[in-house]
């Protein structure tokens, strides 16, 4: 019992025939599959229980219904495919559906068969659709008739047979369907005269005639005579179980048989059982590319392709899976190193080892050549072996004493050798000759070794050593990169494997191919070329080939790239390594087959069954989303709203022989200056495009000159935004204009303005020194004179009148001293507020007060904003309130003042209270000067002076000055 394999696992279904498989986990819908048809893009279109799906080789696609169209679940009855009408088939709904161009449509047979539930659908070359039913009646229909066939013309359901149909070379239509068997002509059935016993499966046979199933044989009729292909056929006891026959142009038959299986006939094999991991095969068909497709009962989708290379392990006869060197006899012989199981030699399909002798024990080899002579000569790690024919007792050779690892019968008869200690040469006429290391670190041994078109060896090292060797002369230079493989082809040119890319020697200088330029992969371990002028590569990734004529384009600077095709899993070649340390470890046979060595055996590549240049792929637009939102194409030009915007454009390429080899680059003309090559992915996406009109071009390629002809283009616009709009870029523009002069304008007026500021400040600073001097003059003046006068009466007073005298010096000092600061402070440069200028009442008021019998307490002026004053405000109210302080202290006889301040959104109040003897403000106005002096310097900064105070009872001073 086979288990179902993960997508894309190989599994051998036959000698001659690999398997891949796909399920849910890579994208189908449901594991049950029914019917698979090709449309005429190529894709393959599967009818499922999840649905109808689309697949292109790489990706699923699964086509969308309505709730209406499948309101007993997903499955796809029947499908069928028209070249004009598209697809046709069924869903739960039981009206016949319609898919072309992206689009699902009912179809005009759905009327006909109203509630009917179909089996089978079948497109006739004449245009005409048949259907076949569960009751076992026929339909045929046009857009202009309508026939249905039953019980009168032999049809009654039995024993759930399938309806099939069958065009001859004279384009009669042949049909078997429920007990009838014959042809339709004439607009009538009519049975067959052929005499067969039970017909259950008809298809159409290539040679021009019919292939037929029936319970006991499979026969072929061609020019109204019958062969029988197979007898007691499978199926004879179940022929319910037959599904499906589909006959190729080359007269290959599958036949999908239900529970019994898969089976293949030709004429070289007859009938046979194919084995595959499919318990129940539904539907088996071959594509245009030569795939065989299966349709299985719960296990998914396969894809059966023979296979271009054989591989020979134990399974083959081999001792060991492990080989590490083959050799290509003149006749064509292939012999095997095969490390401890010693050599073999192909034969056909098998592995023979041959029972070598030396000294009575069997060596263990790791490399081999035959002479001119027919000798076989092996090495390993023990040394150097020479066995001659019939090769059963041979001869352990001197030197090297050990682990030999490189063998070569050059073409004049030299046997050349190499070991991995370093030691290098040739045996001529049974003569060794050791050649000199000279300079070279003899720890690296030689890894290869090619013959040139005039006889010169070249040999190469790890350490990046190339020789040369001719007559007599070993020349030396080093390539700079670890010498893998050494290969000459036929014109005489060297062409060398490193670890990191290929070199190509054109005269005396070598060029080198990278990744960058096409190859595969950079570390290459084994190099060679086959008949078709292909050079295959070796490498740590698997096995990848390029056109030699192409690899010379860019060599010599015609072309930039060239193309690799990747050779592994597409074609069921997968898990081995190639890297090895021996010579010969690959080789072209005289069927040109090369022959790898690897970790599992040795693969033997059939190059004629490698596709030289296949026809270049097509590629379609799938869809298209605008900020992740579906977008229809349709019409000439696709529209895009205004603005930025991101979109996506989903495209397919159907192929289904090596779809990881495929080229694919886009280009967006309008955007991209050049083709842009695009990954696996099938999507291409713009982000930000500025308005105009684009054409987005895709192309694709399955090899260096097989580029799609005529690109896939979509061509979309994007309109501009209104911001984008020219009417948008004129009004912009004349606003910009605009905003401009009034930017000058309003620069001109700050700039006057700054400039009538400066005058101003520069006529307030000669007002503020004028005040300066006035205050100094009137003030400081009168106070130093009285101070000086003072001064010079102390001396002439009588001694009892002393020390009031000097107390009286000192107190006038002192305010004299406060005086001083407050000037100061008004004159020091500082940002001017009223934060500031309660901050220093506050502490002049203190400083006035101390060491007096007055006791001041102020109020913390942290509520008062910083709200900025003029210089004159903060002038003004500083000489208002000291007024108001000195007068308490000379005049007041106070025990306490209070020192308050307030402030809203409108107005600074400074409110000074004393406990005083008090005065009557009426009268005081009318006697001095004081009052009269401190409202009118208020006035002048538009502030106010209020004074409350009652003989007896104190007196309070408000100083209010208004908040611009």
């Amino acid at each position: 019992m086979f288990q179902s394999l993960a997508g894309g696992e190989s599994v051998p279904p036959s000698r001659d025939y690999y398997m891949r498989t796909w399920t849910t986990e890579d994208g189908l819908p449901h594991n049950s599959l029914t019917t698979i048809v090709q449309d005429t893009r190529g894709f393959l279109w599967m009818a499922s229980l999840g649905g109808l799906v689309r697949f292109d080789g790489v990706t699923f696609k699964s086509l969308q219904l309505s709730a209406q169209e499948r309101p007993r679940g997903y499955n796809i009855r029947a499908l069928a495919a028209d070249p004009e009408a598209g697809l046709l088939f069924e869903p739960t709904s039981g009206r016949i559906l319609s898919f072309r161009d992206g689009k699902v449509g009912r179809h005009p047979l759905a009327d006909v068969l109203g509630s009917r539930q179909v089996k089978e659908l079948y497109h006739a070359p004449d245009g005409a659709w048949w259907a076949s039913f569960p009751d076992g009646r026929l339909l045929r229909w046009t857009p202009e008739t309508t026939q249905w066939f039953g019980p009168d013309e032999g049809l009654h359901a039995r024993n759930n047979q399938r309806a099939t149909f069958a065009v001859d070379a004279a384009g009669t239509l042949w049909v078997c369907a429920s007990g009838f068997f014959g042809t339709y002509h004439d607009g009538a059935l009519h049975p067959s005269s052929l005499g067969l016993a039970e017909p259950q499966s008809i298809t159409n046979d290539p040679g021009g005639g019919i292939w037929i199933c029936t319970q006991e044989a499979l026969l072929r009729l061609r020019e109204g005579e019958i062969s029988t292909l197979a007898r007691d056929v499978p199926w004879r006891q179940a022929s319910a179980e037959l599904r499906r026959i589909d006959v190729n142009a080359r007269g290959e038959a599958w036949i999908a048989a239900g529970r019994l299986g898969l089976f293949r006939w030709s004429e070289q094999t007859g009938l046979q059982q194919m084995r595959i991991p499919f318990p129940v095969i539904n539907y088996v068909m071959e594509d245009r590319e030569g795939s065989i497709w299966i349709a299985s009962d719960g296990n998914g989708l396969g894809q059966l392709r023979e296979k271009t290379f054989q591989r020979f392990d134990t399974s083959s006869g081999l001792q060991e899976d492990v080989c590490n060197a083959v050799f290509c006899a003149s006749d064509g012989a292939l012999w095997l190193a095969n490390q401890g199981g010693g050599i073999a030699r192909i034969q056909g399909d098998a592995a023979v080892p041959l029972d070598l002798k030396v000294a009575g024990k069997t060596p263990a080899l790791s490399t081999l050549c035959l002479d001119h002579q027919g000798n076989l000569w092996a090495g390993g790690r023990s040394g150097l072996y020479r066995f001659a024919p019939p090769y059963e007792q041979g001869e352990r050779l001197p030197r090297p004493a050990q682990d030999v690892n490189l063998l070569y019968t050059a073409r004049n008869g030299d046997v050349w050798f190499a070991s991995f200690a370093g030691a290098f040469g040739y045996f001529r006429r049974g003569e060794m000759h050791v050649l000199p290391s000279g300079d070279r670190d003899t720890s690296q041994s030689i890894r290869s070794i090619a013959e040139g078109a005039e006889g010169e060896i070249w040999l190469g090292t790890y350490h990046g050593d190339l020789f040369r060797y001719r007559d007599g002369q070993l020349k030396a230079q080093n390539v700079g990169f670890p010498i893998h493989s050494l290969h000459t082809d036929a014109e005489g040119r060297l062409w060398i494997a490193t670890v990191d890319g290929l070199l190509v020697r054109q005269g005396e200088q070598f060029v080198r191919l990278t990744e960058t330029q096409g190859l595969a992969d950079n570390l290459i371990s084994q190099l060679s070329e086959d008949p078709h002028g292909n050079l295959w590569f070796a490498s740590r990734s698997g096995l990848y080939y390029a056109r030699k004529a192409a690899l010379l384009d860019v060599a010599e600077g015609r072309q930039e790239t060239f193309v690799s095709h990747r050779y592994g899993k597409d074609q069921g070649l997968t898990g081995l390594s190639f890297l090895n340390n021996y010579f010969p470890a690959t080789q072209t046979g005289a069927d040109s087959r090369l022959w790898f060595v690897s970790s599992d055996g040795v693969i033997a590549i059939d190059t004629n069954a490698v596709p030289a240049e296949q026809a270049p792929p097509h590629v379609y637009f799938d869809a298209v989303r605008i900020d992740g939102e579906p977008k229809t194409v349709g019409g000439p030009e696709l529209r895009l709203p205004p603005g930025p915007h991101r979109i996506e454009i989903d495209f397919a390429v159907p192929c289904f022989t090596d779809p990881r080899n495929l080229l694919i680059r886009h280009r967006l003309e309008g955007a991209d200056p050049d083709w842009n090559d695009t990954d696996n992915a099938r999507t291409i996406s713009y982000s930000g495009l500025a308005p105009g009109t684009y054409r987005l071009l895709i192309t694709a390629a399955n090899g260096p000159n097989s580029w799609t002809p005529t690109p896939a283009t979509l061509v979309f616009r994007v309109p501009p935004a209104w911001w984008q709009t020219a009417w948008f870029r004129i009004g912009a523009a004349l606003l910009a204009g605009l905003l401009l002069v009034l930017i000058v304008r309003k620069w001109s007026q700050h700039h006057l303005r700054q400039r009538l500021q400066r005058l101003e400040r520069d006529q307030a600073l000669e007002q503020e020194r004028a005040r300066i001097a006035r205050d100094l003059h009137d003030d400081l003046g009168g106070r130093l004179t009285a101070l000086q006068l003072l001064a010079a009466r102390l001396p002439r007073a009588a001694p009892k009148d002393l020390p009031e005298g000097l107390q009286l010096l000192a107190e006038r000092a002192h305010r004299l001293n406060s005086d001083v600061h407050g000037i100061v402070w008004l004159m020091t440069p500082r940002e001017s507020s009223l934060q500031n200028l309660a901050e220093f009442l506050r502490r002049y008021a203190s400083e006035l007060f101390k060491n007096t019998q007055i006791h001041c307490e102020t109020d913390d002026p942290e509520g008062v904003p910083a709200h900025p004053i003029s210089p004159d405000a903060q002038h003004h109210v500083f000489f208002v309130a000291k007024e108001a302080l000195t007068n308490v202290l000379k005049h007041a006889e106070a025990s306490q003042v209070q020192v308050d301040f307030a402030c809203d959104q409108r107005c600074f109040r400074c409110t000074i209270r004393d406990n005083g003897h008090g005065f009557d403000p009426a009268r005081t106005a009318l006697d001095g000067n004081g009052l009269r002096n401190m409202q009118t310097r208020l006035r002048e900064i538009k502030g106010e002076l209020h004074v409350a105070s009652t003989p007896g009872e104190g007196t309070t001073v408000t100083i209010s000055l208004p908040i611009p």
